[in-house]
């Protein structure tokens, strides 16, 4: 259950990282995004439209979406053994 947990995590992780690495090289190179990237600033520490913002973005993003995908599988696992 935790391998499981683990796994769909690092899923997760890999994906939400992606996602945060390239809508911020868009928002670079098109010069658009300002109102994404201030209230992405609150919740992510360091993050900028740079390309040292992209790296601490797509850090961000993976450990947000490593713990997420983790927690939400392992809810999941146990609700469903609950009514077994």
């Amino acid at each position: 259950m935790l391998i499981l947990a683990i796994k769909i995590g690092l899923v997760c992780g890999v994906l939400s990282s992606f996602a945060m690495w390239m809508s911020t090289w868009y928002m670079l190179i098109r010069d658009r995004g300002q109102a994404f990237a201030q209230m992405v600033r609150i919740v992510y520490r360091g993050y900028e439209i740079s390309p040292r913002g992209c790296v601490m973005g797509a850090l961000w993003g993976f450990a947000d979406g490593f713990i997420s995908g983790a927690v939400v599988t392992l809810l999941v696992l146990v609700v469903i053994n609950l009514f077994k």
